[in-house]
């Protein structure tokens, strides 16, 4: 009996002691590790404006390092306004907003459209394009059409902003001269006629066109000129009444108004507004600038 229980503490020890036998175990791996690129230290690009006005003369920018498109807003410049009491205004310039693809170092020619000259002051035509305003009797002078403001990439125009008409000389009291035409865009404005209470005076300038100079007014006995690529016509002389407005430059300039050559009865035609030019997507807008013309130019760098 004694022999027995010896015997199970034998084996119960045994068991206890398997028990305890220590189970070796591998290592977890590591986690994976990510490499993430270093954050960016380029700065953003920084915007550029550069503002061209009337200078009278061409003007030169070269394109910067790295710069490969910019924007141009290309104004055209207002048209004189005809001289007297009641003399037709001179029409506001056209603007062309356009996207160019251009090359570091390029040399790029900048034109900034002068402002025509009010009748009262000779109705010279304005820098780049302007119609002259016609001559009239005892200082009836028509207003001087305004002149185009433009970009050319080696010579040739590739924006341009169209110049607005001049105004239309007063013949007499209770006459006005016709206004000119807004400048600008494919179509631009038509000058206004001349009227009074002797009825219609000299008809208004034809607007340029993307082909062609508008036609000049028709006038009692003096039209005004056509325009033509890149000039304004010149308003109609009279030697007893009102002369006509200078049409704008452009693309095409406008027609020159027609002169009154009766006796005061009525006042004489506005000239047209000059067409704009820019490559597909251009924005045109009529009529919206006032004074000398103006070149923006933009870009980021």
């Amino acid at each position: 009996m004694r022999s027995a229980r010896v015997g199970l503490v034998v084996v119960s020890a045994m068991a206890v002691g398997a028990a305890c036998v220590p189970v070796k175990t591998s290592p977890s791996p590591p986690p994976p590790t990510t490499t993430q690129p270093p954050p960016s230290t380029a700065p953003p690009p920084t915007p550029v404006t550069e503002v061209f006005e009337f200078s009278g003369a061409s003007q030169f920018w070269t394109v910067p390092d790295g710069v490969t498109e910019i924007i141009v807003r290309a104004a055209g410049a207002q048209g004189g306004a005809g001289s007297s009491i009641t003399g037709g205004a001179g029409a506001l310039g056209g603007r062309a907003v356009a996207t160019l693809t251009v090359t570091p170092g390029e040399v790029l020619e900048v034109v900034v459209a002068g402002e025509g000259a009010d009748g009262a002051n000779g109705g010279a035509g304005g820098f780049n394009g302007g119609g002259a305003g016609g001559t009239g009797f005892a200082g009836r002078e028509g207003g001087g059409g305004g002149g185009a403001s433009e970009i050319r990439q080696a010579g040739a125009a590739v924006v341009i902003g169209g110049g607005g008409g001049g105004g239309g000389g007063q013949g007499s009291a209770g006459t006005t001269g016709g206004p000119g035409g807004g400048g600008g865009g494919p179509a631009p404005d038509a000058g206004t006629d001349g009227t009074g209470s002797g009825g219609t005076g000299g008809l208004g300038g034809g607007g340029g066109t993307t082909g062609a100079g508008g036609a000049g007014g028709i006038g009692v006995p003096v039209a005004g000129d056509d325009g033509a690529a890149g000039q304004g016509g010149g308003g109609g002389d009279s030697t007893s009444g009102a002369g006509g407005g200078g049409g704008g430059g452009g693309r095409f300039g406008g027609g020159g108004g027609g002169s009154f050559a009766g006796a005061f009865a009525s006042a004489s035609g506005g000239g047209g507004g000059g067409s704009g030019l820019g490559p597909a997507g251009t924005q045109f807008q009529k009529g919206v600038r006032a004074g000398n013309g103006r070149i923006v130019i933009e870009y980021e760098i």
